[in-house]
């Protein structure tokens, strides 16, 4: 029983016993993303300014799309939506992209014995976390003047985001230890971000997938996190519990299986690098 516990433990306490150096490591991944750009951190905003006016209009102005929720959905309800998902992707998406290069792009931590090497990717999540908080502000804004004003419903949005962040870390740690040993991972991770766009719910409603394809797609946490999220920031309604509680347990579960991933091959890091 007790080893159990501390195998329970073990993740939090690694980040807990260096969370200074996890700040340290955040800062440094957002000045390191925005290095030599003139507008620098500004780009935080502007950027997913930018990728909302272009969504918006693509897909409700060309395509005249709609989730088709509620009977008096609006274009911007809808550019909101698009713009809400692909925060939500966004925090599993680069927490996939960047921590390929997470142990690789540090070869002289690795030789460090006494570095902590398990902080590196959580750094990522973090900076990724970071991001999202400015640019769901921004939407958050989108929807008190287009949307009539934030519903009392979207207090969820933090319980729902939860999962998000513990799926983000577990991943990274995965991804980051394999990436040592299999270069060509860096391609597959860019064909699999680009499927996650496309199968998660971002340009539509979970309620249009046809019951054949539901039975598939439905064990897909980031689709079912998505459309909780538009749910309970732009329809006012409550989140599936059951949804809730998948999202948990499987989050939980990759969490733990990347770290300790991580921590059975670390030692073999140096060798390769």
């Amino acid at each position: 029983m007790k080893h159990l516990l501390h195998l329970l433990r073990s993740p939090f306490s690694c980040l807990l016993s260096h969370r200074d150096l996890l700040t340290q490591l955040t800062v440094r991944n957002l000045d390191a993303r925005h290095r030599g750009s003139w507008l620098g951190r500004l780009w935080l905003v502007f950027q997913p300014l930018l990728l909302l006016a272009v969504y918006t209009f693509v897909f409700s102005v060309i395509f005249d799309g709609g989730y088709g929720v509620v009977e008096d959905e609006t274009a911007a309800q809808y550019a909101l939506g698009i713009f809400l998902g692909i925060l939500v992707l966004g925090l599993f998406n680069d927490s996939l992209g960047f921590s390929v290069t997470a142990v690789t792009g540090n070869p002289n931590f690795v030789k460090k014995v006494v570095f902590p090497l398990e902080v590196l990717p959580p750094a990522i999540v973090l900076m990724n976390l970071y991001t999202f908080g400015i640019s769901f502000l921004l939407a958050l804004v989108g929807v008190w003047v287009f949307g009539g004003g934030v519903p009392l419903t979207a207090l969820w949005v933090p319980v729902l985001l939860l999962p998000m962040v513990f799926l983000g870390a577990g991943v990274a740690w995965g991804v980051a230890a394999l990436g040592v040993f299999y270069r060509d991972l860096s391609p597959v991770i860019q064909v699999v971000t680009l499927c996650m766009l496309w199968l998660s719910a971002v340009f539509y409603s979970a309620r249009a997938i046809p019951e054949a394809a539901w039975q598939i797609v439905r064990f897909n946490p980031v689709l079912l996190t998505i459309e909780s999220v538009r749910d309970v920031v732009l329809w006012k309604q409550h989140p599936e519990p059951v949804w809730v509680l998948y999202c948990f347990g499987i989050s939980a579960l990759l969490f733990y299986s990347g770290f300790f991933i991580f921590r059975k091959l670390r030692d073999t890091f140096a060798d390769v690098l």
